[in-house]
């Protein structure tokens, strides 16, 4: 529960990249995309349409969402949903100036808190 408590503080806002975040942890997840840290944002998680939780992430977080792009997905104007496989990381942007002269992706790969599942669906978005 405590877990899903930090995990619901923490959403964020968007640049959109083509990426591989944490392969290692999960193989096989081609799509990725990056919110950075200047927008809250809201995550809810549901599987076959029944919610299982939803959280914020508050402005100063990076949120990383890896996805299975063989599947269908949605992205529109602060509107994201993903649907399958997937990874959720948060690294609180704190952590960035520690992590000086690496790539963005690498620094939301090693982010302290990670949720993944299968057969999920995913919706971010943009906190009023």
């Amino acid at each position: 529960m405590h877990t899903r408590t930090l995990f619901a503080v923490l959403v964020v806002p968007l640049v959109l990249c083509t990426i591989n975040l944490g392969r290692a942890q999960s193989v096989g997840l081609q799509g990725g995309i990056m919110f950075a840290p200047n927008v809250a944002r809201t995550v809810t998680v549901s599987r076959n349409g029944e919610a299982l939780g939803s959280f914020n992430v508050p402005r100063g977080t990076f949120l990383g969402v890896s996805y299975d792009d063989q599947q269908p997905h949605v992205i529109t104007d602060g509107h994201f949903e993903f649907h399958g496989d997937i990874a959720v990381r948060i690294q609180p942007a704190s952590a960035a100036p520690s992590l000086t002269g690496k790539r963005l992706e690498q620094v939301i790969s090693e982010a302290p808190l990670v949720l993944t599942g299968q057969g999920m669906d995913v919706v971010v978005e943009n906190a009023p």
